[in-house]
């Protein structure tokens, strides 16, 4: 069998306190096949089980990303028209 046989495998392993199962090496890749419902879900399970001082650590912004928010959102007060909506963008990237 070859590493790569051996990344898509189950593993069950049976010890004296009961059995365990390890997963493939990457699960994304699995995960990604799902449908989109699926994935969807699965994503709003994972954002949920984060606590309030989880999600507040994972975005912490550095001083030149919150300087570039800030450059933006100045451009977009003088300017509010010049904002393109997401449904534009959307059609224009995937043609």
């Amino acid at each position: 069998m070859s590493s790569s046989d051996l990344e898509d495998t189950e593993l069950r392993v049976t010890l004296r306190h009961g059995t365990i199962t390890l997963m493939p090496v990457n699960p994304l890749s699995d995960l990604l096949k799902l449908p989109a419902d699926d994935r969807a879900q699965i994503a709003i399970a994972l954002w949920e089980s984060l606590s309030d001082a989880e999600r507040d650590t994972a975005f912490d912004l550095t001083d030149e990303q919150r300087a570039e928010l800030d450059r933006r959102w100045a451009e977009h007060q003088r300017n509010p028209n010049s904002a393109i909506p997401w449904s534009e963008i959307r059609r224009k990237l995937l043609g």
